[in-house]
């Protein structure tokens, strides 16, 4: 599975991530043991991982190498002690200066056949919960569902935008313009097809809180909901994680 996965996000490189110029990047990050990821632990303080609240979130020994195994076997309604992955640097905390980040990951399950109550979310965000864009995958009888959230102001609407096949990876893809007018848009790309275009949410936190929205500086990998305490040690797989803010 490992080599599948790598071989995917080779693809989507050299369809134009591996591109960009000045930009501020982490990745691709493999877990691997040759960039100092240790199978077994928990991610929390792996090169800059952090999941304080110690949720199921573990680097896994997979065919052909190391991956980021995640579930939802505990959970919970917080953001801050979720699972971040390593912050961007400087140039991501100018904030004005950041008018675009993108960011690829493969996913796959554990397991061939359902995993009843399996359900993440992945988000762009600023490493304390502020959520740019989301991302739900939910582990269903057709298969694993994704789920597309983006925001006009206060309201927020979902698209089911994409089943996926358990037990192979799948590469996904965020690519959030932040010039573009009012809403700003974010497009979402899975196994290199576009599969939808929409609004981030950035007017939530203009209209509702008041705020300017924080800069993007990370990936957030969320278990909420209700939690399925079997899932331990299963769920999700992720690899070949790479985001760029420019």
């Amino acid at each position: 599975m490992k080599r599948l996965i790598i071989l995917a996000a080779i693809v989507f490189a050299a369809l134009g991530l591996a591109g960009i110029a000045t930009a501020d990047t982490q990745g691709p990050i493999t877990f691997e043991s040759t960039q100092g990821y240790t199978a077994g632990q928990n991610i929390n303080g792996q090169q800059g991982w952090m999941n304080t609240g110690l949720y199921d979130a573990n680097v896994v020994t997979v065919t052909g190498g190391q991956a980021l195994q995640i579930s939802n076997s505990k959970t919970s309604g917080s953001f801050g002690d979720q699972t971040f992955a390593p912050l961007l640097g400087t140039g991501a905390a100018a904030g004005t200066a950041v008018q675009h980040f993108t960011a690829s990951f493969a996913i796959g399950t554990t397991q061939s056949t359902q995993q009843t109550g399996l359900s993440i979310s992945i988000s762009p965000d600023n490493g304390q919960g502020a959520r740019m864009s989301y991302l739900r995958f939910e582990d269903q009888t057709t298969g694993v569902h994704v789920f597309f959230d983006e925001a006009r102001g206060s309201t927020f609407k979902e698209t089911d935008i994409a089943t996926l096949t358990r037990g192979v990876p799948h590469t996904v893809a965020f690519s959030i313009d932040f010039t573009a007018a009012s809403s700003k848009q974010v497009t979402i790309t899975i196994d290199g097809t576009v599969k939808a275009v929409g609004s981030t949410w950035a007017s939530y936190y203009q209209t509702q809180e008041h705020n300017p929205t924080s800069p993007v500086r990370t990936m957030l990998f969320r278990a909420g909901g209700n939690a399925v305490s079997t899932l331990a040690g299963n769920g999700f797989l992720i690899d070949n994680l790479t985001y760029t803010s420019s």
